[in-house]
């Protein structure tokens, strides 16, 4: 999975892929992969910086965080990830609405951009808003063009409505878990090709 930003990658992740059909994309990130990214992780306060400079060398990281199902459907400006404290059963701790360009494929996987805005719903179906200051500073700042933020804030607030009407397709996902046989992969090679 690659996040593209001005014709560059800023992240790339190995992913495992579960499901890939004309309707859905769905990968699993497993902790521990072994990632590529502009901006060390914790440091959000300066990618904004490094995208506006248009320069940036990746650096290696290691995903740390939960377990994540990333379920992108068609065409959509969203995805919808499953998040697991490794090591847990049952469903999801929370579901987080990731918005960001429709997920297209390329030799190398799958291409998206992460536009900063997210939506965290809770296990109750609570939905709130998340780094809406970070979208915000990414649009004043022209990154995101006002266009796409219409765009990107619908999207949300339509995953928020389909929450509240018990539309939750997601939770179809809640009881998946990976083989455990699986290993965890490494980017292909060919991976930085654009």
């Amino acid at each position: 999975m690659r996040y593209i930003w001005f014709g560059k990658i800023s992240h790339a992740r190995p992913v495992t892929v579960v499901a890939d059909s004309d309707e859905l994309i769905a990968t699993y990130l497993a902790p521990g992969a072994a990632c590529k990214a502009c901006n060390p992780p914790g440091q959000r306060e300066k990618y904004n910086d490094v995208l506006l400079a248009r320069q940036w060398d990746l650096i290696d990281t290691v995903w740390q965080a939960n377990r994540v199902l990333m379920l992108a459907p068609k065409d959509e400006w969203y995805s919808i990830w499953g998040s697991w404290p490794d090591g847990s059963s049952g469903v999801p701790s929370f579901w987080y609405v990731n918005l960001e360009d429709p997920t297209s494929r390329s030799p190398a996987g799958y291409d998206t951009r992460d536009l900063q805005l997210d939506v965290v719903i809770g296990p109750d179906g609570s939905c709130e808003w998340k780094d809406e200051a970070d979208f915000a500073e990414m649009c004043r700042l022209g990154l995101i063009t006002a266009e796409e933020a219409q765009i990107v804030r619908e999207a949300g607030e339509r995953v928020m409505t389909a929450t509240r009407r018990g539309e939750t397709w997601w939770r179809e996902w809640e009881h998946w878990v990976p083989d455990p046989d699986w290993a965890i992969p490494a980017l292909p090679d060919g991976w930085d090709a654009l």
